[in-house]
């Protein structure tokens, strides 16, 4: 596993487990609160650069 840092800036908790869970249902996914509004998640090694920027970039929209 490897720690990845993920903003929290308009990303509750909640969704970014959802989120991994349902990319890595086979995997147990942590996901623990940083400093500086971040995440520190334990990620798959084997992630591509394509996947790690598709969590990295999770935000929920303003309605």
């Amino acid at each position: 596993m490897v720690s990845e840092v993920i903003s929290r800036y308009r990303l509750p908790m909640h969704v970014l487990k959802e989120y991994l869970q349902g990319q890595f249902p086979t995997t147990t996914i942590n996901v623990e609160e940083g400093e500086d509004d971040a995440y520190v998640v334990k990620l798959p090694q084997y992630l591509s650069q394509d996947q790690r920027a598709a969590i990295k970039g999770l935000q929920v929209e303003d309605n």
